[in-house]
């Protein structure tokens, strides 16, 4: 008679909770934040919970369009310059154009 075993061995990788700030004001807001979530999972890394969605007025400045905002935390095994690199990457390829003033309508 055999007898076998199996072992399964895991292997635990460093992961760190990240904390990011989606908002905007432009543009087909689902549709974009749906685009922000998926490459987000796809490039830094999964995201483990969200807040809801909050709609507010511009701060500092006038503008006719709601903002979205939300919260999400996500679990990464990238350094800080990985993870910046990969949110301005991500922006590029939304449409997002950073003007000069602080405080104005972005994608």
């Amino acid at each position: 008679m055999y007898e076998f075993s199996f072992f399964v061995t895991q292997y635990k990788v460093n992961m760190t909770s990240l904390y990011l700030l989606l908002g905007g004001n432009i543009g087909d807001k689902q549709t974009i934040f749906s685009k922000v979530w998926t490459s987000l999972n796809l490039k830094i890394g999964k995201i483990a919970s969200q807040s809801a969605i909050y709609e507010t007025e511009p701060w500092g400045f006038e503008s006719p369009d709601l903002f979205w905002n939300q919260v999400l935390e996500l679990s990464t095994n990238l350094s800080p310059e990985e993870v910046l690199a990969q949110t301005q990457q991500i922006e590029t390829e939304l449409g997002r154009i950073i003007k000069g003033n602080q405080y104005s309508s972005r994608l």
